[in-house]
């Protein structure tokens, strides 16, 4: 559970400043004692609890149209605790937009925020990701091309040193538009790759989908429209298949005298799927200063099913004109995100 306060100013209609606060907890619950798989040095089929942990993150924005930088940190009371930040850039307004980033990885509780090992009380996780992403846009709202890459490398406390290759591709159409909204139809595909799999929970692993191949191709159908002039809002949906493979990892690759020359291993591990994605959003202007936001999603994307729900008030120091078919553009947060629009 996360909560968001912010606050964020424009000055000479050109820059952004921001300053956000995340009051954060997470929680992995107690284990039921069935699984065969472990967690730490402890071994298979005894429970554990596992301690929430929550704190206080900050982070800090500049942003302008073509470029933002963003500085702050994971919650101060996890047991590992991160710098995080990055740097968008789009030279000149164009199609290009490179990204620098150091982020955390939020798969888990072990790979945000860490865990203690109940045996040897040794902290280990807290993952993050740091490296470049590029991306190229071509295109209206009326239809476009976009691909983009990029490469990752991929630490935590007690973690083997991981690194992620990922390319991806995919396009989109207007096929529909009448006076409420317009239909859009796409095709997206992508692949990754990680040179270790360290998705298990013992001492050396980081608790995140690390897969040594990944491929998914999905089609959306996304409907984007507005309500009553005051809202906007958008249903999106898709679904496609996703191939992956996990390639066989020891128990303990970061304690060689532990594991051995002969020690266990997790098996290899193959899947074929069918993937889905379900998102909805909405942005509600009660009065000229006040709106309100609402976003909720389901998929099973990777190897996880998971779902979210999100609601968000803003208020706005200066007036905003009432109506969403004229919503105006404002300067966009240090990642790209407009503050009184629809946003992915």
């Amino acid at each position: 559970m996360e909560s968001e306060l912010a606050a964020s100013t424009v000055i000479a209609d050109s820059l952004r400043l921001s300053l956000v606060a995340r009051p954060t907890t997470v929680s992995a619950g107690r284990s039921d004692a069935t699984s065969d798989l472990r967690f730490g040095l402890l071994p298979a089929t005894v429970g554990f609890d596992n301690p929430s942990q929550g704190g206080l993150g900050l982070e800090a924005q500049v942003s302008t149209e073509t470029f933002g930088l963003w500085a702050g940190s994971t919650p101060q009371g996890f047991l590992v605790r991160n710098f995080v930040g990055g740097f968008r850039f789009r030279p000149l307004g164009g199609p290009l937009t490179l990204n620098f980033s150091r982020e955390a990885l939020r798969d888990t509780l072990l790979s945000f925020a860490g865990a203690q090992d109940p045996v040897s009380r040794q902290v280990w996780g807290g993952v993050t990701a740091t490296g470049a992403t590029l991306r190229t846009d071509f295109g209206d709202e009326r239809g476009g091309l976009y691909a983009g890459g990029g490469y990752q490398i991929l630490e935590g406390r007690n973690v083997v040193r991981n690194n992620r290759i990922e390319a991806f591709a995919g396009g989109y159409r207007r096929v529909l538009t009448n006076l409420h909204g317009s239909l859009n139809v796409g095709l997206f595909a992508m692949g990754m790759s990680y040179r270790h799999n360290l998705r298990f929970f013992t001492l050396g692993h980081g608790g995140y989908f690390s897969p040594q191949r990944y491929i998914l191709v999905t089609a959306p159908v996304e409907w984007r429209g507005s309500w009553n002039r005051r809202m906007q809002y958008s249903i999106a949906a898709s679904a496609g298949p996703q191939n992956f493979r996990e390639d066989a990892s020891p128990y303990f690759p970061t304690m060689p005298l532990l594991q051995g020359r002969t020690g266990p291993y997790y098996p290899d591990f193959r899947s074929t799927a069918l993937n889905y994605g379900l998102d909805l959003r909405t942005i509600y202007q009660l009065n000229e200063r006040w709106f309100l936001d609402a976003h909720v999603n389901a998929n099973n994307a990777r190897n996880f099913s998971a779902q979210s729900l999100t609601f968000s008030l803003r208020y706005s120091l200066r007036p905003q004109p009432i109506g969403a078919e004229v919503a105006l553009p404002s300067v966009p947060d240090a990642r790209g995100r407009q503050p009184f629009q629809l946003s992915y």
